[in-house]
């Protein structure tokens, strides 16, 4: 069983966090879908990049001749998830000196099924490249309990491999994949202070408000939570919820 990183897998992304119940009642605007430090991603800008990606799809499904129809890969959710992970990477990144790895747009779209010329394909590679510097230059930590929980993921998801006991499942996980976890929860961990300290609050039509960091088969194993760095009360009406 090999692990990889969610960013290659759009899980988008951002491990037993508690997802933010609702925006602060200081940062809490219902048109406004994230608040990152002083950046303000409205709900209609994240619209926009999702309705452009749909746009590029068809255009380029189009252009090749093809009549099949071709889900959109990404939501409204994952467009949030990855303006905000970037961000707050980028934040990391430059307190540490670190430059982003120069992630391809044409690697990430097709790790989207987008064509390059989607807007998020950019985004999404330049979130890459944040993550990846930062995730490389972590020293790799990862608990009993931090396997623990990610056995336990994997065994909820019905992975054969993850039925057997978890003693046993530990033992034979191979040395790669224990390093990636290790580098992946030492990111986690990394980034909790950064998403206090720059009062992000997500929209919660937006859920799960996380970042999965690392993945399997589409399921996530590994994320760090965004909560809201402010109290109040929660908003409530939003309308109806974005896909």
């Amino acid at each position: 069983m090999a692990l990889r990183p969610a960013a290659r897998l759009l899980a988008v992304v951002a491990s037993a966090a508690v997802a933010l119940a609702g925006l602060t009642a200081c940062r809490s605007d219902p048109q406004v879908a994230a608040y990152v430090g002083d950046r303000v991603y409205s709900v209609a800008e994240v619209q926009r990049i999702y309705d452009q990606a749909g746009r590029a799809l068809a255009e380029a499904l189009q252009a090749s001749g093809r009549t099949d129809e071709v889900p959109l890969s990404i939501t409204r959710v994952h467009v949030v998830q990855t303006l905000v992970g970037r961000d707050v990477l980028r934040a990391v990144a430059q307190e540490r000196q670190l430059s982003p790895v120069e992630v391809p747009v044409e690697q990430a779209a097709q790790a989207l099924n987008l064509p390059s010329q989607a807007e998020f394909a950019a985004v999404y590679a330049e979130y890459q490249g944040y993550l990846q510097a930062v995730e490389t230059r972590v020293e790799p930590k990862a608990s009993d309990a931090d396997l623990r929980d990610v056995y336990d993921r994997l065994r909820a998801a019905g992975l054969e491999e993850a039925q057997q006991p978890f003693a046993q499942w530990s033992a034979t996980l191979s040395e790669q994949n224990r390093e990636m976890v290790g580098r992946t929860v030492a990111t986690r961990d990394l980034l909790r202070p950064e998403i206090e300290k720059q009062r992000v609050a997500i929209n919660p039509r937006y859920s799960p408000t996380e970042i999965t960091l690392l993945s399997f088969d589409s399921k996530p194993l590994v994320v760090v939570p965004l909560r809201a760095g402010a109290t109040g009360d929660p908003v409530t009406d939003l309308g109806e919820p974005a896909a």
